[in-house]
């Protein structure tokens, strides 16, 4: 329905609601004063802008919707500016201040800037009579279309006890805030088995709301930007892969624990023993960066394997970009990758130094030779 038949249709509404009061609280001559054409065309010019304005109530971020009017302060502050470039923010807040407080004392002076002002409202009000929200006016308000099927919510104990007890409340002739307060007071004063029945009429809707919602599906066009995100699944079947520093914690933590140590006590000790491990026990060292590198070619035979149960095996794997990416790699995939870029490596080389190698390559985008 367009705008002026809307308006239309509630002037009529509005104006049958006046002519049904006046018959029940005033008189027959009321009732015929109120409706000659005088009168109606005067109410229709006095309620046309205020309807209007309710029925084309623009989104708050509707950024096609025209610019609100301006004050007589903003065309000041933006004269001002262009006129003093060269002030610092502090300097500008002090002279502008100044300079206002003296103009409102002026009313030639000022009388420039209400008029721009004035201006501006006529603008404003020209261009909103025109305009009429587009369909993307809703999407800029960033609220998502409630979905009428959505499953209801669970109504609170609380709420049960207002039900029942409204009419009593009503009866004692509160008004406004004095019906809240009571009903909290009379809420308060209730006993435990009193209150037991609400709260188990919400524990049934509780049920009641969990069962709707396991069929339930929300719409696409009722979805927010996160449920749209599509979210991985975790695979607990898949290997865990531990760093070194893990598996050697797997081993000295119930050493720790047995001396008594824990929490920030524990990760010092552990931490000390971990950093000097390389020096006192070079082979305990080499033995977790071993079971690490067994952790990850675990899972990466375990994601092949899948991958292939799938379907999905690609002719060539894609090299990671990231020095990190690669790092995570097993020595094999690292050794392949080397051997597709042209890269000369040792076979003794670790996965550190062949990954940084890797994502030199290829940030450089030619082959680097490294003397065996």
């Amino acid at each position: 329905m367009a705008y002026t038949q809307k308006l239309k249709s509630m002037q009529v509404g509005v104006s049958e609601d006046v002519v049904s009061f006046l018959r029940q609280h005033g008189t027959d001559d009321m009732v015929r004063e109120w409706n000659t054409p005088e009168n109606l065309e005067k109410f229709e010019e006095n309620t046309l802008q205020m309807v209007a304005d309710v029925l084309r109530e623009v989104p708050i971020n509707d950024t096609h919707a025209p610019k609100k009017p301006r004050t007589p302060y903003t065309f000041f502050d933006q004269e001002f500016r262009a006129q003093n470039p060269g002030l610092a923010h502090d300097q500008i807040v002090a002279l502008r201040k100044t300079r206002w407080e003296t103009l409102r004392k002026d009313d030639d002076l000022l009388s420039k800037y209400a008029r721009l002002a004035l201006e501006d409202k006529e603008r404003y009000e020209r261009e909103i009579r025109q305009y009429v929200p587009g369909a993307d006016s809703e999407e800029s308000t960033g609220k998502k279309p409630r979905d009428p099927n959505h499953p209801r919510p669970v109504t609170t104990s609380f709420f049960y006890f207002m039900t029942e007890y409204r009419p009593r409340v009503v009866a004692l002739g509160l008004k406004g805030a004095e019906i809240n307060k009571e009903f909290s007071r009379i809420w308060k004063a209730l006993g435990p088995q009193e209150k037991e029945r609400f709260t188990d009429l919400q524990t049934q809707d509780s049920a009641r709301y969990r069962r709707e919602m396991e069929n339930y599906i929300t719409p696409p066009e009722c979805m927010s930007k996160k449920q749209k995100k599509t979210k991985k699944t975790k695979d607990h079947d898949a290997p865990t892969v531990l760093t070194p520093y893990f598996h050697f914690m797997k081993d000295v933590r119930p050493k720790l624990t047995s001396q008594g140590l824990k929490g920030k006590d524990l990760s010092v000790a552990a931490g000390h023993q971990w950093n000097t491990l390389k020096q006192t026990q070079p082979a305990e060292f080499q033995r977790y960066h071993q079971l690490y590198e067994a952790d990850k070619t675990a899972l990466h035979q375990y994601k092949r394997i899948t991958t292939e149960a799938r379907g999905d095996v690609k002719m060539e794997e894609e090299i990671p970009k990231t020095q990190k990416a690669l790092v995570a790699r097993t020595v094999e995939d690292l050794t392949r990758f080397a051997q597709r870029l042209s890269l000369t490596v040792d076979k003794d080389t670790n996965a550190t130094v062949l990954a940084k190698m890797i994502h030199t390559a290829q940030k450089k985008k030619k082959p680097i030779a490294v003397a065996k």
